[in-house]
Formats: structure tokens, C-alpha cells, sequence
């Protein structure tokens, strides 16, 4: 008798079929984003209240962008911490050179 190495259905699947699968993926993008800024502004040694200031918002709102648990952070908020790092920041969906102005500077991923 064969077996198959391969038992029971992935956990893509799985999420699926228990309805949760954006929820999950929302979530885990989140925290890599999350992580990614933390990583920078440790890397320069930049405090929260700074890099709030530079990126012309309030301290409450940068400590949505930075938390793990799930908050409504706009893409604006994302994009502002970035530019204000002026770092390559990488991302699991693209990486941006800021160096680079345009189009030139986004390189999705395997191009």
C-alpha cells in the first residue's frame, strides 16, 4: 500500500474553508510592514516622537502603523514613513529604492 507524504489539505485551504483567509493574510502583512518600519527606525535611530514629527502626523497615528494587532492604517500613513526613513524599504508585494525617483524606483518582485 502507498502513502501519500502529503495528508489532509494546506493551511491556505484551511483558512479558506474556515472563511478566514483575507483576515489572516490582511493581518500577516500588517505585522511585516509593522516590523519592516520598526527595523528602520531602530537602524537610525530614530524615536517614535521624531519620526511622528517628520512625517507630519500625530504620535497615536504612528503607533497604529507600528502595532502588531490589527488598526486601520491608510496606505498615506505607510507611504509617509517611508519617504521619511529614505531607505530601500522591501516589502512582500514590492521593494521601492527612494534614491530613485518614478516608476524606476519600484521593482516588483522577479523583475
Amino acid at each position: 500500500m502507498t502513502t501519500s507524504k502529503h495528508i489532509g489539505q494546506t493551511f491556505d485551504q484551511f483558512l479558506q474553508d474556515n472563511g478566514i483567509y483575507e483576515e489572516v493574510q490582511l493581518l500577516a502583512l500588517k505585522k511585516t510592514i509593522s516590523h519592516q518600519i520598526k527595523m528602520l527606525m531602530h537602524k537610525e535611530n530614530i524615536k517614535k516622537t521624531e519620526l511622528a514629527h517628520r512625517m507630519g502626523t500625530s504620535r497615536s497615528s504612528l503607533d497604529r502603523l507600528l502595532r502588531d494587532e490589527p488598526s486601520n492604517v491608510t496606505l498615506n500613513t505607510i507611504n509617509k514613513a517611508v519617504l521619511v526613513l529614505a531607505k530601500e524599504w522591501i516589502s512582500p508585494l514590492l521593494t521601492f529604492d527612494h534614491k530613485n525617483k518614478g516608476h524606476e524606483g519600484v521593482r516588483y518582485p522577479g523583475r
